[in-house]
């Protein structure tokens, strides 16, 4: 599942090399989390470089760990889902911490969702919405 991985974590480093816009369901809640998180420095290349191997190692340790059946390959979908909510999931609050990224919780988009299945990578972005294809694009 290299190709997935790598469209994940290309979408992570996306998100953090721009704008999360942040849905929680609240308008103003939500208004108030982007206005801070337009506030933050931009993240260094250094930064992004680590926080693209970390994650790519922390999701590939996550998925070996947790396995999957290449006879069925939705086996286990559930273990392989990861994001946000007012805080990030560990693999992504790991992989910021060791590339020493500051204010994690308003770099990554809130209530937000990614699922890792053998060919095809799903993220749903903010509070109920629907999931959108990332890999195949």
């Amino acid at each position: 599942m290299k190709k997935e991985i790598e469209a994940a974590v290309n979408w992570w480093v996306d998100i953090l090399k721009g704008n999360p816009n942040h849905d929680n369901g609240e308008s103003l809640q939500s208004i108030f989390a982007n206005l801070c998180a337009r506030t933050l420095k931009p993240l260094s290349e250094e930064k992004i470089y680590t926080f693209r191997l970390s994650l790519t190692e922390g999701i590939t340790k996550r998925i070996e760990k947790l396995g999957h059946d290449p006879n069925n390959p939705m086996w286990g979908s559930s273990l392989r889902c990861f994001g946000t909510d007012y805080h990030p999931d560990v693999v992504l609050a790991e992989a910021a911490e060791k590339a020493e990224i500051d204010a994690i919780s308003l770099r990554f988009p809130i209530k937000t969702l990614m699922w890792i299945n053998p060919g095809e990578v799903t993220v749903s972005r903010g509070y109920g919405a629907k999931s959108e294809v990332i890999y195949p694009s």
